[in-house]
């Protein structure tokens, strides 16, 4: 049972929240638990920005690094900050093939793993290297949320 001191981290590889995360850590925030948000940003190195009681978390990508380079840099990022701010719920949106690191390097939170969408690639082969690392991540999880019936048996 969580209660009202709990610390919950939500995780998104992207520049603007998707509409689920930004309700659900608006309306956990407003249940005064603590509240954590980590994602891409405009600025020039993490940025602190409270937002009521949500805290967000940005970074900037690198535009001369590759984007697998800048996905290392952001878990790493992220994974130096949630090891002091230590969450109960670490919640990861799959936008992000790299966040399974952070479960084995700081293992004592709860990981949820949120897939949001279908895999959208033009080839096939990209599809099934997408689907693969959404499962393997899903393995080492504690807890996988899937949007509708019709993922959930494509995916599982």
């Amino acid at each position: 049972m969580l209660n009202k001191k709990t610390k919950i981290a939500y995780i998104a590889y992207r520049d603007a929240l998707e509409t689920n995360l930004e309700h659900i850590s608006r309306i956990i925030s407003e249940s005064e638990y603590g509240v954590r948000i980590y994602k891409l940003g405009s600025s020039d190195g993490p940025l602190l920005r409270q937002n009521g009681e949500r805290v967000f978390r940005s970074f900037k990508k690198n535009r001369s690094m590759s984007e697998r380079a800048n996905k290392l840099l952001f878990v790493m990022a992220v994974l130096k900050d949630i090891r002091k701010y230590r969450p109960a719920i670490v919640h990861i949106e799959s936008s992000c093939k790299y966040f399974g690191i952070m479960k084995l390097l700081a293992p004592k939170s709860k990981y949820v793993y949120h897939a949001l969408s279908y895999p959208m690639y033009s080839k096939r082969w990209q599809v099934f290297k997408r689907m693969l690392s959404v499962y393997l991540q899903c393995l080492i999880m504690d807890a996988v949320i899937i949007q509708s019936d019709a993922q959930r048996k494509q995916w599982l």
